[in-house]
């Protein structure tokens, strides 16, 4: 995999644009400056303005590209199954709800999405085998599962294929989860390539087998479910660990013999302290739960209670040996993978009744983000989720319309508002951004530089506007509004307050690219008064509204295959995905094929390898993210940040450093190891001069 540190572009005086390899950037000068603390004046007054200044067209410049190979790093564990079966009948009454935390727009009555129709098999098919099957590999272990197999409808054949499909799934998920370090004997269909990572589960099919009786057509199928992390979480309550999974879409089925399969993962450290636990796997009957409302069982390291509440089953995991505890952090302690549960079903129906669905969500048909069901589907060619998106500008905003207010275009990559830097004074307009070290670095290495860009720009769905930098939606700055690289995320500590060495694979463990820096817009707003910038004022004077952003909770946590909801909002430059020149642009994040530590290419060494996840676009699906991206945020569903864009890898590949590992709090506000936190350093900053900041929260 090729790897393109993203580049970064300087405007040309004031009318043309020079393109300048972040490369180039060097170690910043560290000194920082306090600055004035402004005092809040009448800049409301949006009336009273004079006449907007004419736009200003820059010129192109094609950028360079650099090029290096990316490894990623390997998982190993082990599997342990507990299996507890019964028998089920279909009887729940099901609430009709859409799961939706955002406002509707325009008050539109949205419409609830339907999945397609399945295709059904003609009743007048011919058995594929006379009365009852002893083996069923003969007709199943092939090298394409086959979908049209139609057997006697038989107590022997029902029974026998619902243990073969069981266990052919279990080797399937076994090989995946122990990273393929044991030999099993794995279904012919089942052909995986861990080269590339994030086609093994897109080798596994949807199991299905026909049962024909007289007039009647019935199919049992075993299947994974996929679901969004945020309805795939552990928790630890009262030293118990918990999983909760809503049915509802399961339970109003007509279907019969219904099972339900819970794999808990254990984790690997991701750096080189890796090791091997074992999942635990279990299988619930879900009409003797409805009977019984509760499931009780235990083995040698645990007890488990299983529940149905509202629809909702409930798993309940405590440790038989009270000096043992469960974690999500602490590889001393019982370590859970918190977002990596992997659920699987089996049902019986007849072939009129069987529908596609979503396990645990009601999807709108105007939602962004991908509507998941079966893991097959999620890799059919006419139903693909794509790992990211492109978000037009007739889509359902969501949460854009908020990401809008804080993201802007500084120096030639994109920055983002998180905070005020004193919240209790009103009169004081200083507010910090996020953005890429390598992009605050050539910022304030080249502001003596008549090419810099001095402007800053705010965004606007019109390409034209954005790339020619018209006057309603920019404005000049100058160094005394900025205190660049007010904290980087350079030589860091861990969670067990040490450092890493340098080896020959990583070269930097202690760094991030990562910035925070601080703005103080009160001579913006008198600008953009006195000029007539009524847009810049609008949104400069909006952001004393704006909450402070929060760090997310997901994303330290993030593996492999995850499902998300993620957004963000960009200001890409270079030619790329059909389009040229600054402008614009919103993505969804729908996926996480693969979480590495990431490469950097000589001297880029200085911002470290660090835990990052990659995307990869395809020829039917390119994502408009380029130089001039850097430094764009990665969203949860809740507005907090997960990550920071920051590479290109060739041509068709994408990186983004996260903001949290499981090795590094670089914020501080989860430990207090890393002496060199954004906290600590604000901590010094406030003991420094009280009067000019005071602690915030992310």
């Amino acid at each position: 995999m090729k790897l393109k540190k993203l580049l970064l572009y300087l405007s040309l005086s004031s009318t043309s644009l020079l393109y300048i390899s972040c490369q180039q950037a060097t170690q910043n000068n560290s000194k920082n400056n306090d600055l004035e603390i402004s005092k809040k004046e009448n800049v409301n007054d949006v009336n009273k303005v004079s006449k907007p200044e004419e736009p200003q067209k820059p010129d192109e410049f094609k950028t360079p590209k650099q090029t290096k190979k990316m490894k990623t790093s390997d998982k190993e564990s082990n599997i342990t199954k507990i299996e507890q079966i019964h028998t089920i009948k279909p009887k729940t009454k099901i609430d009709e709800k859409a799961k939706w935390i955002h406002k509707k727009e325009d008050n539109k009555i949205a419409e609830k999405y339907q999945f397609p129709e399945l295709t059904k098999i003609n009743i007048k098919t011919l058995l594929s085998s006379q009365g009852d099957l002893k083996n069923p590999k003969l007709l199943f272990d092939k090298t394409e599962f086959p979908k049209n197999v139609v057997l006697s409808k038989t107590p022997n054949n029902i029974s026998l294929m619902n243990l073969y499909f069981r266990n052919e799934m279990n080797k399937v998920l076994s090989f995946i989860v122990n990273k393929g370090n044991q030999y099993i004997d794995l279904p012919k269909w089942f052909t995986p390539n861990f080269i590339e990572r994030n086609s093994v589960f897109a080798k596994i099919p949807d199991l299905q087998v026909y049962f024909k009786d007289n007039n009647e057509m019935l199919v049992l199928k075993h299947q994974i479910m996929l679901s969004h992390i945020s309805n795939d979480e552990l928790t630890i309550e009262n030293g118990q660990l918990i999983f909760k999974k809503e049915i509802t879409n399961f339970l109003d089925k007509p279907y019969h013999n219904r099972k339900i399969r819970f794999t808990l993962q254990k984790i690997l450290n991701r750096f080189f302290n890796q090791f091997q636990n074992q999942p635990i796997v279990i299988d619930v009957d879900l009409d003797d739960l409805i009977d019984n409302k509760k499931h009780r069982f235990k083995d040698q390291n645990y007890n488990y209670d299983v529940f149905l509440e509202n629809n909702t089953i409930r798993l309940v995991l405590s440790h038989k040996d009270n000096q043992k505890h469960f974690s999500f952090n602490d590889v001393n302690q019982d370590l859970f993978d918190k977002f990596n549960t992997i659920t699987e079903i089996t049902y019986l129906a007849n072939q009129n009744d069987d529908r596609l669905f979503s396990l645990s969500e009601n999807y709108l048909t105007d939602d962004l983000h991908a509507k998941l069901s079966t893991n097959e589907r999620a890799y059919d060619s006419n139903n693909k989720v794509y790992s990211a998106q492109r978000v037009l500008t007739n889509q359902k905003r969501e949460l854009f319309d908020n990401i809008k207010k804080r993201v802007f275009v500084l120096g030639g990559g994109t920055s983002t508002m998180i905070a005020k830097v004193k919240p209790s004074d009103p009169n004081d307009q200083r507010y910090y951004f996020i953005t890429n070290r390598h992009v605050s670095d050539i910022l304030q290495k080249n502001w003596g530089n008549p090419r810099i860009s001095q402007k800053l720009i705010i965004p606007d769905f019109d390409d034209q506007k954005i790339a020619n930098i018209n006057s309603e939606i920019s404005i000049n700055i100058k160094p005394d509004n900025f205190i660049l690289n007010f904290w980087q995320a350079e030589n860091q500590y861990n969670r067990n307050g040490q450092q890493y060495t340098q080896n020959q694979r990583y070269k930097n463990l202690n760094d991030a690219d990562i910035s925070i820096n601080i703005i103080d817009i009160k001579h913006l707003l008198e600008q953009a008064k006195q000029k007539g910038k009524t847009q810049i004022l609008n949104y400069l004077n909006n952001w004393a509204k704006l909450p402070n952003l929060k760090l997310s909770k997901q994303t330290k946590y993030l593996q492999n295959d995850n499902y998300v909801k993620y957004y963000v909002a960009s200001f890409p430059v270079d030619a790329h995905a059909g389009f040229s020149g600054l402008r614009y642009r919103e993505h969804i994040i729908n996926k996480i094929e693969e979480v590495i530590i990431n490469d950097q290419d000589y001297p880029f060494t200085k911002y470290g390898n660090f835990n990052s996840f990659i995307l990869n676009d395809s020829s039917d699906n390119k994502y408009d993210l380029t130089s001039g991206a850097s430094g764009s945020v990665v969203f949860d569903e809740n507005m907090n940040m997960v990550a920071l864009f920051m590479q290109n890898l060739g041509n068709d590949g994408y990186g983004f450093g996260l903001l949290n590992s499981y090795d590094f709090d670089y914020f501080g506000y989860e430990t207090n190891s890393n002496s060199n936190s954004f906290k600590n350093k604000l901590l010094k900053e406030i003991k420094r001069a009280p009067k000019k900041f005071e602690m915030i929260e992310l």
